[in-house]
């Protein structure tokens, strides 16, 4: 029971500073609707997983962090268990209330409550304990071990680079968000993602690596590889560059790849490793896509998840295949001009969203 105290007392610490530093305040109806939200997702982890109940009881708060920091659910329970990583659930209860709001900036939030914005394509590199260094510009600050857990957000179109404090390499792409600690445990390194990033790990034999998502994780000990997996899409994938990792899901489903391998996740379904050229999906760190015989539609969600932007495929294109590279420093307008140039399409835009129509010649 020390134990699961210390736990649930440190999610909650941590939501509310990062709710300090949001200033959110919602309603109580909003309130409900996103602790009946919570409610599901732990009702779905119980049957998974043996669960403790603890019961903590609290008034309705005007705002979120009162809310989380009182405690549990407004009915009166809220469910955690040993096993439940802090992590997950950190991330899991601030993007339930969080939604995607639309910014033009990367944002690196420290722990603190300070917010750094980031040039594109630039690095933040985690130097020392209290310092950090964002496009050759030194930042000193301070935190507690309670609050030790930063945030980097990027926007649609716009990618970074984040060096964590043991050394990996992060290369984030556009409309993700990643959560990571700025120092390490001596045997455990963590961190959340949402979105997509290609990793370089440093090895540490004594510290495995974990990618954290809602459905799956991947370990390492020191390894090339990509994580592919927006909250909004049903299907992820992992895909190996150099090294060994160990996917595993809440079902304790696990598989080790190789080299050359990519795993596709379908509702915490791990389907069966298939053999593939990596270039073609890590080729976005050099601000490439690179294509051999894709459906059409398959390269405009892409485009969708990296540009922000919604298409509304108004004819069948399916039988439209599509070879080569685009250049993602360019503008959407001209990524659209290309495909227009070289296939019978056209694209309008109607407010937020394009249309796909093909063309008659």
């Amino acid at each position: 029971m020390k134990q699961l105290r210390q736990q649930t007392y440190r999610v909650l610490r941590m939501l509310l500073q990062y709710f300090r530093q949001a200033e959110i305040v919602e309603s109580p109806e909003e309130i409900d609707k996103v602790w009946e939200q919570i409610k599901i997702q732990t009702a779905r982890q119980q049957k998974i997983r043996q669960r403790r109940i603890f019961y903590v009881s609290t008034y309705a708060a005007a705002t979120i962090a009162i809310l989380i920091t009182i405690g549990a659910l407004v009915s009166g329970k809220f469910q955690l268990g040993y096993d439940t990583d802090w992590l997950e659930k950190y991330a899991m209860i601030t993007d339930s209330i969080i939604t995607n709001k639309s910014t033009n900036d990367i944002k690196l939030k420290l722990s603190n409550g300070k917010e750094v914005l980031i040039q594109s394509n630039g690095t933040v590199a985690y130097t020392s304990k209290n310092t950090l260094v964002v496009n050759k510009d030194t930042v000193h600050y301070e935190t507690s071990k309670e609050e030790n857990i930063d945030q980097i957000i990027t926007p649609a179109g716009k990618q970074t680079q984040v060096v964590l404090a043991d050394g990996t390499r992060l290369w984030v792409n556009a409309s993700t968000r990643v959560i990571y600690p700025h120092e390490f445990k001596e045997n455990l390194r963590e961190i959340f993602v949402d979105g997509e990033v290609y990793l370089e790990v440093a090895h540490n034999k004594k510290a495995p690596f974990f990618v954290k998502k809602k459905n799956f994780s991947v370990q390492v000990l020191g390894t090339k590889f990509n994580v592919f997996s927006y909250q909004e899409e049903q299907l992820s994938s992992v895909v190996l560059v150099e090294g060994s990792v160990k996917v595993e899901n809440k079902s304790q489903d696990k598989t080790i790849l190789v080299p050359n391998q990519l795993i596709q996740i379908k509702d915490g379904y791990l389907e069966k490793p298939v053999k593939v050229d990596v270039n073609k999906y890590i080729s976005w760190i050099n601000n490439l896509l690179i294509y051999e015989e894709e459906p059409l539609p398959m390269v405009l969600k892409r485009l969708e998840l990296y540009y922000g932007k919604k298409f509304i495929i108004k004819n069948n294109i399916s039988d439209i295949q599509i070879s080569g590279k685009l250049e993602l420093k360019n503008s959407l307008s001209k990524v659209l001009h290309t495909l227009s140039y070289s296939f019978p399409i056209d694209f309008e835009e109607k407010e937020d969203s394009i249309w796909v129509m093909t063309r008659n010649n």
